[in-house]
């Protein structure tokens, strides 16, 4: 990899791609790859650019996402709050990681019972989408679809549907096969970040 080579272990630019790497690998249920990547790049992210940097958010972000599927949910909501309140201080109400934290959040606080916690979190993430409907694509139809089966568990089925018909036309605007070759370049990216170790 052209940062590994440029910048060494130690640099923000390779924590980046040490995140990525370690996204690719929670996407595909390595989840222990996953944990190590993120807990290294959070490190370096935290020594180099600062404990409240938007990237440790989304870093945050990501580790509170792998608790909660590990079923390690008091390490989640720790996580899941360190980074809201990193964006909330950074002024980020406009960035799409806030949607997506806020997505996760929703999701996590419903299935603890706090229905009233996660339609207000879902609500937020909606409206944030809003405001930069070009970003993330496919994060935002996870939102969309998140929140109108919440909707549909709550009884308002006429706003379910409208989130799921815009769920849909986003769908048919940002073909599946993007997001296939996104996973191909980061495989790639993966391969060479290897190579340079041997």
């Amino acid at each position: 990899d052209l940062r590994l080579a440029l910048f060494g272990r130690d640099h923000p630019a390779t924590a980046t791609t040490v995140h990525s790497l370690a996204a690719l690998h929670h996407r595909l249920g390595n989840k222990r790859a996953a944990r190590e990547g993120y807990l290294v790049s959070l490190a370096t992210f935290k020594k180099h650019l600062g404990a409240h940097h938007p990237k440790v958010a989304i870093n945050l972000n990501n580790l509170a996402r792998l608790s909660e599927q590990e079923e390690r949910d008091a390490e989640a909501a720790g996580y899941y709050q360190q980074a809201a309140g990193i964006l909330a201080a950074a002024h980020q109400d406009r960035n799409p990681e806030l949607a997506r934290l806020k997505t996760n959040m929703a999701g996590f606080y419903e299935k603890h019972g706090r229905r009233d916690l996660a339609g207000e979190l879902y609500r937020e993430a909606v409206r944030l989408w809003e405001q930069t409907p070009s970003a993330n694509p496919p994060d935002r139809v996870v939102t969309l679809k998140n929140f109108a089966a919440y909707l549909v568990r709550e009884g308002d089925k006429s706003l379910a549907e409208t989130m799921r018909r815009t769920a849909a036309e986003i769908e048919s605007r940002y073909p599946l096969d993007v997001e296939l070759r996104t996973t191909v370049d980061v495989m790639e990216l993966e391969r060479a970040y290897r190579r340079s170790f041997q």
